[in-house]
């Protein structure tokens, strides 16, 4: 099969106080690499992870927060996330941002043609049984060109909420 070729250098720091959560604080650095036939970017996540497991001190369970940077070529992606503890399951709220500022340099898309695409999506997702999801989408184009299609411009919204039963994932580009 395919050769992968992937690194990382790691920093933890744990904190475990004679009262209240441990707590970790991380750093990832993942430097250029493969995956089987895939490029794997680098990336750069940094973040802290908590655990409460006395109720007195409020919700009990896992959380923290994530921040990263991920050094995709020609599309810079940034990624932030929240865990929180809750009565109703582990909670995620979730930000993630990519500026493709020229699309015909983004090889992992391949011949997608040029143009321009920012990406935004933002939300929460509760860890219960089933899963729920208040997440949106938000997609502006402009410029895109391939062959002789054109599109000036366009802006697409995607809305999502409710529990996850049963998800069925379509894509068309």
């Amino acid at each position: 099969g395919p050769h992968s070729s992937l690194g990382a250098i790691t920093d933890l720091r744990v904190h475990e106080p004679k009262e209240g959560a441990l707590t970790v604080d991380f750093t990832i650095d993942v430097p250029v690499g493969r995956f089987g036939d895939h490029d794997v970017p680098h990336a750069v996540l940094r973040g802290d992870v908590s655990q409460n497991a006395d109720a007195r001190r409020g919700a009990v369970g896992i959380g923290g927060h994530l921040t990263g940077l991920i050094d995709e070529e020609g599309a810079p992606t940034t990624v932030e996330a929240t865990a929180r503890p809750s009565a109703a399951g582990e909670q995620i709220a979730f930000d993630v941002h990519t500026d493709v500022r020229r699309l015909d340099t983004v090889r992992r898309f391949g011949d997608l043609g040029t143009g321009q695409v920012r990406l935004e999506a933002n939300g929460t997702l509760v860890l219960a049984s089933p899963p729920i999801i208040d997440a949106n989408l938000h997609a502006q184009l402009a410029g895109l060109a391939r062959g002789k299609n054109r599109v000036e411009s366009a802006e697409v919204k995607v809305l999502a909420t409710g529990p996850i039963v049963n998800p069925d994932r379509k894509s068309v580009v």
